[in-house]
């Protein structure tokens, strides 16, 4: 007599393929909505990094230096929610995209960061050059020598700045991308990495 012939066997089979298959299904489940939480906090952060850095392009050179560092700690306020996301609780779908945006924003706040300390470093020499000018023991040679460092300096700032310009219009290109091409680009990676 064959075992699968008997019907408690042949039950007990049906009971396990369907617990399995509910089981499946209960996973799946919840691993999607897993990554739409993750996506949503994904997408959400991009769009507000957008708006910081599209601020500050659209801002006049003056006005977008003097707001950098709050605009740097704003990012980092999105930086540091999408460092809290525990590894174990993002599906390994979206793990590789989570990586991405993750390094994208720490390339953005680095960029920024280089950029507030040349120009507090230029201010700060700037500032010390004008008060040793104003000085009357300050001799002609060194009032020009010191306007011309402080030219020099100037111009390195500007020329610094133009750099970090190219560099925003870059990053919001990709944020843009992350945010409206975000299920194809994890897709991409995802299968990269497999």
């Amino acid at each position: 007599m064959n075992l699968l012939e008997i019907p408690a066997v042949q039950g007990a089979l049906v009971g396990a393929l369907a617990t399995m298959l509910i089981n499946y299904f209960l996973s799946y489940r919840e691993e999607r909505k897993k990554s739409e939480q993750v996506q949503f906090v994904s997408k959400e952060s991009c769009r507000r990094i957008l708006v910081y850095l599209s601020t500050m392009r659209d801002e006049e050179d003056q006005e977008a230096q003097k707001n950098l560092e709050s605009r740097i700690d704003g990012i980092k306020v999105i930086q540091q929610l999408l460092s809290e996301m525990q590894l174990n609780l993002i599906p390994k779908k979206d793990i590789g995209i989570i990586y991405r945006i993750r390094e994208k924003v720490q390339e953005i706040i680095n960029d920024l960061e280089i950029f507030h300390h040349n120009r507090t470093t230029v201010r700060q020499f700037t500032a010390n050059a004008e008060a040793l000018i104003i000085r009357h023991d300050t001799d002609e040679v060194t009032r020009k020598q010191l306007q011309d460092e402080m030219k020099i300096h100037n111009n390195a700032l500007q020329t610094d700045y133009e750099r970090v310009c190219k560099d925003i219009d870059q990053h919001i290109e990709h944020l843009a991308s992350f945010l409206h091409h975000y299920k194809d680009l994890r897709n991409k990676i995802s299968n990269i990495n497999n």
